[in-house]
């Protein structure tokens, strides 16, 4: 999926801190592709899993993970980030 979506729109969406933790995820052969349609993505990223959808689409992208998130962090975790770079 990398190839569709830049490095600069992932480090938006996820911060630089899930960014590199996402990378360092990538480079340790932890992303699990699940599934790939058309329509979404689905892998395993440290036992978490993670749906990316409309991903040919940057507009509509959806992204969700199973990992426990703090309501008020507004941008996307680690795994979605590992999953967006794989």
């Amino acid at each position: 999926m990398s190839k569709q979506l830049s490095r600069n729109w992932i480090i938006e969406q996820c911060k630089e801190v899930s960014f590199k933790k996402g990378a360092s995820f990538v480079t340790q052969k932890k992303v699990n592709q699940l599934e790939l349609t058309r329509e979404y993505f689905l892998a395993e990223v440290e036992n978490e899993r993670v749906k990316i959808g409309n991903y040919q689409d940057l507009d509509t992208i959806t992204c969700s993970c199973t990992c426990p998130k703090l309501a008020s962090v507004t941008f996307y975790c680690q795994h979605i980030a590992a999953a967006l770079l794989e």
